[in-house]
């Protein structure tokens, strides 16, 4: 089977619904055709947010002091990188089994080009 269509790994609400609407839709479409929906749904790592926590005075909290403010900031809040790990992962893949593969892609784009930024 070949995946056609992806959220990104932090999917929003609306991303979720969206290609949950869009397997019914794609599957009324392509009557004789195999598809399979597939949900990854947990976080990345489970011990930051120990890490992240505010109040911690076990001293496994991690300062850092901001370079232009001289204020002293978990972490945490200063990258980008740490925050996305311990976001709750939610990817939503399709697939298709059989030569359709080309042809369903350009049908999912052609019919919801505005939801290209979730990875369709």
């Amino acid at each position: 089977m070949t995946c056609v269509c992806e959220t990104q790994a932090h999917a929003t609400r609306e991303g979720k619904m969206f290609i949950k609407s869009l397997y019914d839709q794609v599957q009324r479409e392509f009557k004789n055709t195999e598809f399979q929906f597939d949900e990854v749904d947990k976080r990345a790592h489970e011990l930051l947010p120990t890490i992240y926590s505010l109040e911690d005075d076990s001293g496994r909290e991690i300062k850092v002091i901001d370079k232009q403010t001289g204020e002293t900031k978990n972490v945490m809040d200063c990258s980008l990188i740490l925050k996305g790990i311990i976001e709750k992962i939610y990817i939503c893949r399709i697939y298709v089994a059989g030569s359709r593969t080309g042809e369903i892609k350009r049908w999912i784009s052609e019919k919801n080009a505005e939801y290209t930024k979730i990875g369709v």
